[in-house]
């Protein structure tokens, strides 16, 4: 392309110069003539140029072309070559691919394969297990039931040559003794329970018997494991009479004494561990040292029984007669007594943890120096109980009746006694933390020397009650009634009486510090000497209430809107430094405790009608009085009360006056500022 437009270039010069060259005489003919020829036979060359030119070109063009085409076919000779080395080389990775799978396939087979036969190998070896296991434990169970039989064949073959061979009537009591004591080792359950019954109904297991005297087989030490005397499906109990049978130190390991008489029978240090004596009549029985861990009495008659020393844990007296029953020093932890008729019995320092009286009855039970924690008494009942030096950390008394009760020096945390009926109770030297008392009933109750620290008694009747010398820190009274009540030389501190009734209470030399008195009742009350610094009597009623002196209301944090003994309405005492202006001979100047800025411009002068002295300006101009008063004491108590605010009071005798409020944090940075207008009302 470029070689063509240098021909063409060349031949447009040439074309120039002959055009150049060309004569301008146009009157000389032959010069014309031969200018034409000339020019005809330049046009021809030049004609005859571009031929060759162009023949020229299209012999590059073809040759380009030409070239064009075997590049072409050079490369796609090349890339086919290519591809066909790329299918080579992918159909060979292919293969090789395909022969790894399928080896990798025979090998995953032949591991499943393997897996299978192994795991169905396993699984028969198993199922031949556990068929042998199955048949050893089928041979086992026959040659079991074989030898049962034989055990048992031999033992009634035993019990028949025993009695035939010896005569229950005559037979000498030493020797009936060993061999029934022999026999007792060797005999199965139903083979003893036989022996048992046929020994009872021939009279020769009662104790002290009058009709047989001297003829008496003891059983102490006897292994009488899992005999079965009694039934609980029996309609009428008891259904068989064991009376006065002598068990001491023997083995009971799950027997049963289902409703059968076993009244005055002796089971001293015997072990009864989840044995059953449900429905039996057992009064007069006794049970020292014995160990009853999970046995059940439930419905039982124990009257009178005797416990002492032994060990009921989680043992079952659900509905059971334990009247007079003594169960001291008992181990007695996780024992359900709920519903247990337990008049008059005494469980002595026991230990009662977790133990169970709910809805029991309790009148006059004896619980001295027993360790009740966690001990639940909701809904019992009773009177007269003995609650002395007992731990009742944890124990819950919600709703119980134990009336004329007395809890002297017990202690304890937090205890429930949540509407429980105290009345007349005894609660001298008691101490507990964190009690709950609400809406409890404990008119006439005795709480001298207590100590109670942030105790709820909101909502309790305490009426007529003495507390004196006790000490309340952090208890909340309110709402509760003390009407009638002693609380002489009483130290309370920091605890709420909020809407309190304690019309005619003794505080003489009582301390009550920094307590919430807020809607209190104290009609007729007596404050001699009491001590009543930084508490709040706002809004109570101190109506007739006699021996409240000055000195005293002075000590307390708020009297507001309280009515005083004499009737009127109380008022806390002005913050304001010389809010009420004193009338003397230099009260013209005497503005002390108040900032002026222009000296003069405020004075204080009388008024006329009733001789009090007013602030008063002396100019039309606008004039000030400044005074900065620290609040910081009332308000931090009332806001922890929720109670804050300020109560401005002022006699104002024309308009146009107001009082700015700015409030000041410890940093003395303005937090607060509010104008408050002040007008004239007639």
């Amino acid at each position: 392309m470029v070689v063509g437009l240098i021909v063409v270039w060349l031949l447009a010069a040439i074309l120039t110069i002959l055009v150049i060259r060309l004569p301008t005489n146009s009157n000389s003919p032959s010069q014309s003539q031969n200018a034409v020829a000339m020019q005809i036979q330049s046009n021809e060359h030049i004609a005859q140029l571009q031929r060759d030119h162009e023949q020229r070109l299209l012999k590059q063009q073809q040759s380009m072309q030409s070239n064009f085409t075997l590049e072409l076919t050079k490369r796609a000779e090349n890339f086919n070559e290519k591809q066909r080395e790329e299918d080579r080389d992918w159909n060979q990775f292919n293969t090789e691919l395909n022969r790894n799978l399928t080896a990798t396939h025979h090998k995953k087979e032949f591991e499943f394969r393997e897996t299978v036969e192994l795991a169905a190998q396993r699984d028969m070896a198993q199922e031949r297990q556990q068929h042998e296991w199955k048949l050893e434990q089928y041979r086992s169970q026959q040659i079991n039931e074989h030898h049962r039989q034989e055990q048992f064949r031999q033992d009634e073959h035993d019990l028949d040559k025993f009695l035939d061979a010896y005569n229950l009537t005559s037979v000498s009591i030493p020797l009936l003794q060993r061999k029934v004591l022999s026999l007792l080792r060797r005999l199965d359950i139903p083979h003893k329970t036989l022996l048992i019954q046929i020994l009872n109904d021939a009279n020769l297991l009662r104790d002290n018997n009058a009709d047989l005297p001297g003829r008496h087989i003891s059983l102490v030490r006897a292994n009488l494991n899992g005999i079965q005397l009694g039934s609980k499906d029996e309609i009428f109990c008891p259904s068989q009479y064991f009376d006065q049978l002598d068990l001491n130190y023997a083995t009971l390991i799950g027997a049963s004494f289902d409703c059968l008489s076993l009244r005055n029978t002796s089971f001293r240090s015997v072990n009864l561990t989840y044995a059953s004596l449900t429905r039996s009549d057992l009064r007069d029985s006794r049970f020292a040292g014995a160990k009853l861990h999970n046995a059940s009495f439930q419905e039982a008659q124990l009257d009178r029984g005797i416990f002492n020393l032994g060990s009921l844990l989680g043992a079952n007296f659900r509905q059971t007669s334990l009247t007079n029953a003594s169960l001291s020093l008992a181990d007695a932890i996780e024992t359900d007594f709920s519903e247990a008729n337990l008049d008059a019995a005494v469980f002595f320092d026991s230990q009662l943890n977790r133990a169970n009286f709910e809805r029991a009855n309790l009148r006059k039970a004896n619980l001295e120096s027993a360790t009740l924690v966690h001990a639940n008494f909701y809904q019992a009942k009773g009177a007269e109980n003995s609650f002395r030096f007992t731990n009742i950390t944890d124990a819950i008394f919600r709703q119980a009746n134990v009336i004329q009760s007395d809890f002297y020096g017990a202690e304890g945390n937090r205890t429930d006694f949540s509407k429980a009926i105290l009345d007349n109770s005894e609660f001298v030297n008691f101490k507990v933390e964190e009690a709950i008392f609400e809406d409890a009933s404990m008119s006439r109750v005795s709480m001298q020397m207590a100590q109670l620290v942030r105790s709820n008694f909101r909502g309790a009747l305490l009426d007529q009650s003495t507390l004196s010398f006790a000490t309340f820190n952090e208890s909340n009274f309110s709402n509760a009634s003390l009407d009638d009540s002693i609380l002489a030389a009483v130290h309370v501190y920091n605890s709420t009486f909020e809407n309190a009734s304690m019309n005619r209470v003794q505080l003489a030399s009582g301390k009550l510090i920094n307590c919430n008195f807020r809607r209190a009742s104290f009609i007729e009350a007596s404050f001699a000497m009491a001590d009543l610094t930084e508490s709040d009597f706002s809004e109570s009623n101190l109506n007739e209430s006699i021996f409240l002196l000055e000195s005293q209301l002075n000590q307390v944090f708020s009297i507001s809107k309280a009515v005083l003994p004499d009737g009127s309405i109380g008022k806390n005492k002005n913050l304001i430094r010389n809010g009420n202006p004193t009338c003397d001979e230099s009260m013209t100047m005497n503005i002390s405790q108040w900032t002026v800025p222009v000296q003069g411009s405020i004075i204080i002068v009388p008024q006329v009608h009733d001789g009090n002295c007013v602030f008063e300006a002396t100019t039309s101009n606008i004039t000030h009085l400044i005074q900065s008063v620290d609040v910081s004491h009332y308000v931090k108590r009332m806001m922890n009360a929720d109670l804050t605010y300020v109560l401005l009071e002022a006699d104002i005798i024309t308009n146009n006056i107001n009082i700015n409020l700015r409030f000041f944090n410890s940093t003395n940075n303005l937090i607060r500022e509010g104008i408050h207008d002040l007008v004239v009302s007639f």
